[in-house]
């Protein structure tokens, strides 16, 4: 869907002026208003679902209906907007990417659908890198500034989990900030995205081997960044310059770190600096900094003189009247690139992880009536997983139900027996998805439902088991609803 589909102005007086960049999951573009002889400028985020119409002829292939499809796809688009509600919580932060708005537009009878999420306009970290150079002090002060992004993600209990050169961007003030939250997290769940293997380049070892995780998969990301900035812009094991760093040396660098070995010494003066960023992105985590306030203290250290005063950024202090002009240049030197949706990186998350992560906010449970609702609409169509509560929430409702028709056909005989069979009748597949949901839940085979037909012993030990909760990492149905 092209950009001309959106209808203009966008968010009421908002219009598109031109491209400034793709990623793996949108388009981002330049927007600006005018208002009294004043001119405003925004970024503006476009999001496909799904990414191309191929995604839907896998899904079409896979034996699921045009209403199956549909209510698909909009499940992922309520998961990105529970992804973009991190943006909300986090703006404010004169380290994290500013979240302005967003807008939701719906095409093709709700089989199709575009995100417009407007932002702080910047200039990604690898624009900015073509005009200038990153000596020992910026590359700490980026160190410092994602430090206190980080801070604030684990105060909040967030884990990024994509840190990466594209998500950092820096302001025509000279702050380095981090973005994209989420958004990378929720495309991932599109059929297209499924199937792609692979990782991302700054991933850390246990994400990529499905070990569990936490906040110090964050920091060794940036550990990496830092490592490769200081490093000529080479990753670690890679031919140092002038040598042309070929695909066969990406690989055979990649395998060699994430599989444990040591990371080579930097070739730099500070090694203060340079023993910091050998510990922030350690193979082990249990060896690297125990939080984002650990690493920013000693990144800290790496710029105090003698005196104990920071002098970080001094001597870029005389850059800084040029450096406004110099990122808006940037800026129109970036060329568009047409063929970029079709563009399949190699380096790409595997999907499947062993470890939930932590929720970046209370999800509410469902009341008793919206559990009621799902077990005749979504549940019913064997997709997506059931919380325990749900679920009892569900048995209790038809078990009233139940008991006012018995009572019913007592009273009136013919016309309550006939009502009993019907709704008997109309709770048998419902009934049947969610159970086996249940038993995927908690780790049992879906054959275990024929226990239900062993009258007491298997009722009650299905009871039982349905009182555990589920488990905590994905399955078949999908992520467990409390992480979402």
């Amino acid at each position: 869907m092209e950009v001309a589909n959106i209808k203009q102005p966008v968010f009421g007086n908002w219009y598109i002026e031109n491209k400034i960049g793709s990623g793996s999951f949108g388009t981002v573009y330049k927007i600006k208003r005018e208002e009294f002889g004043t001119t405003y400028e925004s970024a503006l985020k476009v999001v496909h679902i799904p990414c191309d119409t191929g995604e839907i002829n896998t899904l079409r292939s896979e034996g699921m209906d045009e209403s199956s499809i549909r209510s698909y796809y909009k499940e992922l688009v309520q998961n990105l907007i529970n992804e973009i509600r991190i943006l909300d919580l986090l703006k404010g932060n004169s380290n994290i990417v500013g979240y302005k708005d967003h807008l939701i537009l719906s095409y093709d009878n709700e089989t199709r659908f575009t995100i417009l999420i407007r932002m702080e306009l910047l200039t990604p970290l690898n624009q900015y890198l073509v005009d200038h150079k990153m000596n020992e002090e910026r590359v700490v002060k980026l160190g410092l500034d994602l430090c206190n992004a980080l801070k604030l993600c684990e105060k909040n209990q967030i884990i990024h989990r994509d840190i990466k050169p594209d998500n950092i961007f820096i302001s025509e003030t000279g702050d380095f900030k981090l973005g994209d939250f989420g958004i990378a997290r929720a495309m991932e769940k599109t059929a297209s995205q499924m199937s792609k293997k692979g990782t991302y380049p700054y991933m850390a070892p246990e994400v990529y081997f499905n070990k569990p995780y936490d906040n110090r998969a964050d920091i060794y990301s940036l550990g990496l960044i830092l490592y490769q900035l200081l490093n000529h812009n080479r990753a670690p094991f890679c031919p140092p310059p002038p040598t042309p760093v070929k695909f066969s040396d990406r690989e055979s660098a990649l395998k060699r770190r994430l599989t444990g070995k040591t990371i080579p010494l930097l070739n730099i003066e500070n090694k203060r600096l340079e023993k910091a960023v050998l510990k922030a992105c350690h193979a082990d985590p249990d060896k690297r900094y125990p939080s984002a306030g650990a690493f920013f203290d000693d990144l800290n250290a790496c710029v105090k003189d003698k005196n104990g005063k920071i002098n970080l950024f001094d001597s870029d202090k005389t850059e800084a009247a040029t450096d406004k002009a110099k990122l808006q240049d940037s800026r129109k030197k970036q060329t568009e690139d047409p063929d970029f949706d079709a563009t399949i990186s190699f380096f790409q998350h595997d999907q499947k992880q062993l470890k939930k992560e932590v929720p970046t906010h209370p999800v509410k449970k469902n009341r008793p009536t919206d559990s009621f609702k799902l077990f005749f609409s979504h549940y019913a169509d064997f997709s997506g997983r059931t919380r325990r509560s749900d679920y009892w929430y569900s048995v209790l409702f038809n078990s009233i139900i139940l008991l006012v028709l018995i009572l019913l056909s007592v009273v009136s005989g013919a016309i309550g027996s006939v009502l009993t069979t019907l709704y008997l009748l109309a709770i048998l597949v419902p009934r049947l998805a969610i159970s086996v949901r249940r038993l995927h839940d908690i780790g049992k085979k879906d054959t275990y439902v024929l226990l239900s037909l062993l009258p007491i012993i298997g009722s009650v030990i299905l009871a039982v088991w349905f009182m555990k909760d589920s488990q905590e990492d994905a399955n078949q149905y999908g992520e467990n609803p409390k992480y979402k």
